[in-house]
Protein backbone atom coordinates (compact mmCIF):
# COMPACT_ATOMS: atom_id res chain seq x y z
CA UNK A 1 0.00 0.00 0.00
CA UNK A 2 2.96 2.32 0.43
CA UNK A 3 3.24 2.64 -3.37
CA UNK A 4 0.05 4.73 -3.16
CA UNK A 5 1.85 7.32 -1.05
CA UNK A 6 4.92 7.61 -3.36
CA UNK A 7 3.44 10.00 -5.94
CA UNK A 8 1.42 12.87 -4.51
CA UNK A 9 -0.45 13.51 -7.79
CA UNK A 10 -1.34 9.84 -8.21
CA UNK A 11 -2.49 9.69 -4.60
CA UNK A 12 -4.78 12.72 -5.07
CA UNK A 13 -6.23 11.27 -8.30
CA UNK A 14 -6.93 7.86 -6.81
CA UNK A 15 -8.48 9.35 -3.68
CA UNK A 16 -10.68 11.71 -5.76
CA UNK A 17 -11.84 8.82 -7.97
CA UNK A 18 -12.52 6.75 -4.85
CA UNK A 19 -14.46 9.74 -3.47
CA UNK A 20 -16.61 9.83 -6.60
CA UNK A 21 -17.55 6.17 -6.12
CA UNK A 22 -18.13 6.55 -2.38
CA UNK A 23 -20.20 9.67 -3.09
CA UNK A 24 -22.58 7.46 -5.06
CA UNK A 25 -22.90 5.16 -2.04
CA UNK A 26 -23.37 8.16 0.26
CA UNK A 27 -26.44 9.09 -1.77
CA UNK A 28 -27.89 5.71 -0.78
CA UNK A 29 -26.96 6.20 2.88
CA UNK A 30 -28.39 9.73 2.97
CA UNK A 31 -31.72 8.55 1.56
CA UNK A 32 -32.14 5.15 3.19
CA UNK A 33 -30.60 5.37 6.69
CA UNK A 34 -33.21 7.82 8.07
CA UNK A 35 -36.01 5.66 6.64
CA UNK A 36 -34.48 2.54 8.19
CA UNK A 37 -34.19 4.30 11.57
CA UNK A 38 -37.79 5.52 11.41
CA UNK A 39 -39.00 1.98 10.73
CA UNK A 40 -36.90 0.69 13.65
CA UNK A 41 -38.27 3.41 15.98
CA UNK A 42 -41.87 2.59 15.03
CA UNK A 43 -41.23 -1.06 15.81
CA UNK A 44 -39.64 -0.24 19.17
CA UNK A 45 -42.49 2.13 20.10
CA UNK A 46 -45.04 -0.55 19.27
CA UNK A 47 -43.18 -3.09 21.44
CA UNK A 48 -43.11 -0.67 24.40
CA UNK A 49 -46.57 0.88 24.02
CA UNK A 50 -49.38 -1.30 22.74
CA UNK A 51 -51.49 1.72 21.80
CA UNK A 52 -48.81 2.75 19.29
CA UNK A 53 -49.76 1.25 15.91
CA UNK A 54 -47.65 -1.59 14.58
CA UNK A 55 -45.48 -0.63 11.61
CA UNK A 56 -46.76 -1.86 8.29
CA UNK A 57 -45.05 -4.91 6.89
CA UNK A 58 -42.55 -3.93 4.27
CA UNK A 59 -40.29 -5.76 1.92
CA UNK A 60 -36.63 -5.88 2.88
CA UNK A 61 -35.22 -2.36 3.01
CA UNK A 62 -31.62 -1.67 3.91
CA UNK A 63 -28.54 -0.15 2.32
CA UNK A 64 -28.26 -2.92 -0.27
CA UNK A 65 -31.87 -4.04 -0.81
CA UNK A 66 -33.69 -3.06 -2.96
CA UNK A 67 -31.24 -2.31 -5.72
CA UNK A 68 -31.12 1.05 -7.46
CA UNK A 69 -34.33 1.79 -9.31
CA UNK A 70 -36.27 4.69 -10.75
CA UNK A 71 -38.59 6.16 -8.11
CA UNK A 72 -41.24 6.82 -10.79
CA UNK A 73 -41.43 3.65 -12.88
CA UNK A 74 -39.66 1.34 -10.37
CA UNK A 75 -37.53 -0.20 -13.14
CA UNK A 76 -34.08 -1.35 -11.96
CA UNK A 77 -31.10 0.79 -12.94
CA UNK A 78 -28.49 -1.21 -14.83
CA UNK A 79 -24.91 -0.96 -13.53
CA UNK A 80 -23.82 0.81 -16.72
CA UNK A 81 -26.46 3.48 -16.01
CA UNK A 82 -25.24 3.88 -12.43
CA UNK A 83 -21.74 5.25 -13.06
CA UNK A 84 -21.22 8.30 -10.82
CA UNK A 85 -21.85 11.65 -12.56
CA UNK A 86 -21.18 10.29 -16.06
CA UNK A 87 -24.44 8.31 -16.28
CA UNK A 88 -26.46 11.26 -15.06
CA UNK A 89 -24.89 13.46 -17.75
CA UNK A 90 -25.34 10.86 -20.52
CA UNK A 91 -28.97 10.27 -19.53
CA UNK A 92 -29.46 14.06 -19.28
CA UNK A 93 -30.78 13.74 -15.74
CA UNK A 94 -33.69 11.51 -16.77
CA UNK A 95 -34.69 7.88 -16.30
CA UNK A 96 -33.77 5.74 -19.28
CA UNK A 97 -37.20 4.05 -19.26
CA UNK A 98 -39.81 6.65 -18.33
CA UNK A 99 -37.88 9.93 -18.77
CA UNK A 100 -38.72 11.06 -15.23
CA UNK A 101 -36.31 13.68 -13.91
CA UNK A 102 -33.46 12.49 -11.70
CA UNK A 103 -32.41 15.10 -9.17
CA UNK A 104 -29.15 16.95 -9.81
CA UNK A 105 -28.45 16.44 -6.13
CA UNK A 106 -27.09 12.94 -6.83
CA UNK A 107 -24.19 13.98 -9.07
CA UNK A 108 -23.60 17.07 -6.92
CA UNK A 109 -23.03 14.92 -3.83
CA UNK A 110 -20.75 12.64 -5.85
CA UNK A 111 -18.73 15.62 -7.12
CA UNK A 112 -18.68 17.26 -3.68
CA UNK A 113 -17.34 14.06 -2.14
CA UNK A 114 -14.66 13.66 -4.82
CA UNK A 115 -13.59 17.30 -4.55
CA UNK A 116 -13.56 17.33 -0.75
CA UNK A 117 -11.46 14.21 -0.35
CA UNK A 118 -9.26 15.31 -3.27
CA UNK A 119 -8.50 18.56 -1.44
CA UNK A 120 -7.97 16.59 1.77
CA UNK A 121 -5.46 14.35 0.00
CA UNK A 122 -3.74 17.41 -1.44
CA UNK A 123 -3.49 19.22 1.92
CA UNK A 124 -2.52 16.17 3.98
CA UNK A 125 0.18 14.29 2.05
CA UNK A 126 -0.27 10.57 1.52
CA UNK A 127 -0.20 8.71 4.82
CA UNK A 128 -2.39 6.48 6.93
CA UNK A 129 -3.56 9.58 8.80
CA UNK A 130 -4.62 11.13 5.50
CA UNK A 131 -6.72 8.05 4.72
CA UNK A 132 -8.34 8.26 8.16
CA UNK A 133 -9.28 11.89 7.51
CA UNK A 134 -10.70 10.91 4.10
CA UNK A 135 -12.98 8.34 5.75
CA UNK A 136 -14.02 10.85 8.41
CA UNK A 137 -14.85 13.25 5.56
CA UNK A 138 -17.18 10.63 4.05
CA UNK A 139 -19.00 10.37 7.38
CA UNK A 140 -19.27 14.15 7.73
CA UNK A 141 -20.75 14.56 4.25
CA UNK A 142 -23.38 11.91 4.99
CA UNK A 143 -24.13 13.55 8.35
CA UNK A 144 -24.48 16.99 6.77
CA UNK A 145 -27.08 15.90 4.22
CA UNK A 146 -29.00 13.65 6.63
CA UNK A 147 -29.13 16.54 9.10
CA UNK A 148 -30.18 18.95 6.34
CA UNK A 149 -33.03 16.65 5.26
CA UNK A 150 -34.25 15.31 8.60
CA UNK A 151 -32.55 17.25 11.41
CA UNK A 152 -31.19 13.92 12.68
CA UNK A 153 -27.61 12.86 13.36
CA UNK A 154 -27.64 9.05 13.42
CA UNK A 155 -25.52 7.40 16.12
CA UNK A 156 -24.39 4.82 13.56
CA UNK A 157 -22.33 7.56 11.91
CA UNK A 158 -21.58 10.01 14.73
CA UNK A 159 -20.30 7.56 17.36
CA UNK A 160 -17.49 6.10 15.21
CA UNK A 161 -16.18 9.67 14.78
CA UNK A 162 -15.57 9.95 18.54
CA UNK A 163 -12.04 8.53 18.17
CA UNK A 164 -10.98 11.79 16.53
CA UNK A 165 -12.09 13.91 19.46
CA UNK A 166 -9.71 12.36 21.97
Amino acid sequence: MDFLFQSHGLYIGIIALFGLIVGSFLNVVIYRLPKMLEQQWKQECHECFEEFPAPTEQKAFNLSIPGSHCPSCKKPVKPIDNVPVLSWLLLRGKCKHCSAKISARYPMIELLTAATVGVTAWVIPGSWWSLAVVFATFALIALFFIDFDTMLLPDQITLPLMWQVF
